[in-house]
């Protein structure tokens, strides 16, 4: 349960419970969290997808079910300013996004949101959609890449082997953390007593080539 405080604008804040607070994983340690299970939260590419930990996905699921009366109109709409927002991507389900820029449409304006709990974004969101957000945590849809293969045919992934992928890590599978490169983790996932970059190989989905883990190692900034 969420509770809104029912006074002043400055008291009506988003207040998570005491448990749900706790529970909140607000940052990934690669030491401790070297082999967890996660949710696969979006996937454009075994090469570009986001993840996000387990223990995360219950506050996502629970801000649906504020009620949109006792949410309030942000203070401001600047690109960078984290809010709350119904989101077309996600089944048009609340969920936090930061605004990327205003977009001229007809009839008005309209905002770019990056969803940054899901690692979707919506192009054209509607004001009347927008909801100040006073949760501070960082996102939670962390950017991955797929270990030890590369797509079949060059550089870019086809439509068969993203599907595969995708069949291959439904709902909160094993993650083992390889490196960090740039800004993506480099991951792998447990799918029965194979790595999931394996059964892409096997399958003609990806080509193998040598993990991340025997380069030099990079680290997120």
């Amino acid at each position: 349960m969420i509770l809104f405080s029912k006074c002043k604008m400055e008291q009506s804040m988003i207040y998570l419970p005491e448990a749900m607070r706790k529970a909140v994983v607000p940052i990934f340690n690669s030491r401790k969290m070297a082999k967890c299970f996660v949710h696969v939260c979006h996937i454009e590419s075994p090469s570009n997808f986001f993840i996000r930990l387990e223990e995360n996905t219950r506050f996502v699921n629970e801000l649906n079910n504020i009620p949109r009366n006792k949410l309030i109109v942000p203070d401001s709409l600047d690109v960078g300013t984290v809010v709350l927002y119904e989101s077309e991507k996600f089944d048009r389900k609340l969920t936090r996004g930061k605004i990327l820029a205003p977009v001229q449409v007809l009839g008005g304006k309209k905002y770019m949101i990056e969803a940054i709990d899901v690692g979707t974004t919506d192009s054209a969101i509607s004001s009347e959609l927008i909801w100040a957000c006073d949760l501070k945590f960082p996102p939670f849809a962390i950017p991955c890449r797929l270990d030890a293969c590369k797509a079949p045919n060059g550089d870019i992934w086809n439509e068969s082997s993203i599907n595969g992928f995708k069949s291959l890590v439904p709902g909160t599978p094993q993650m083992t953390y390889i490196t960090t490169v740039e800004d993506q983790l480099v991951v792998n996932f447990l799918a029965g007593h194979s790595m999931v970059s394996e059964l892409m190989i096997m399958c003609g989905w990806a080509q193998m080539i040598p993990s991340f883990g025997t380069k030099k190692e990079f680290y997120l900034r």
